[in-house]
């Protein structure tokens, strides 16, 4: 992974927790951008429940 990829990937990560933390949803983009970095959809997909799986609040 090029360091285009893995910048682009931090924004949309950082943007989609601040979305995530006010309203939900974060996944909306989240999911199009590790479809656009990663070649195989299944592992994007795979990555995208990962995240949201560790990244969910315990209120």
């Amino acid at each position: 992974m090029d360091a285009l990829h893995l910048s682009a990937l931090c924004g949309v990560a950082l943007a989609a927790g601040t979305i995530d933390a006010v309203a939900g949803g974060g996944g909306l983009l989240t999911v199009p951008a590790l479809l656009w970095a990663v070649p195989d959809p299944t592992l994007a997909l795979g990555t995208n429940k990962g995240q949201s799986t560790w990244g969910r609040s315990r209120r």
